[in-house]
């Protein structure tokens, strides 16, 4: 699968960056459960949730990923299901 994106060299390299933090460290939520990334690159989030969502789909059977902003993932936890999962992407 491939992904074509205008994109500079310096986003490139960041967002191969987060991919392999992503295969490497990223929770992967039962059926039906959310991932939630803190902390994604803003090139992939810049356009909404579906470069994330299609660029972590390559390297982990995750339906659903959705941006959270650091400031929101304390209080984005009262409102987990059991099946969510919140990945912190520390580069």
């Amino acid at each position: 699968t491939h992904i074509h994106v205008r994109t500079t060299s310096r986003d490139s390299s960041r967002d191969q960056q987060f991919a392999e933090a992503v295969r490497r460290d990223a929770p992967v939520p039962p059926a039906g459960g959310i991932l939630y990334v803190v902390n994604a690159p803003k090139g992939l989030t810049f356009f909404g949730d579906s470069r994330l969502e299609q660029l972590t789909q390559l390297y982990l059977p995750v339906g659903t990923v959705r941006s959270l902003e650091p400031a929101d993932a304390a209080e984005a936890h009262a409102a987990l299901t059991a099946a969510d999962r919140i990945y912190r992407y520390a580069p």
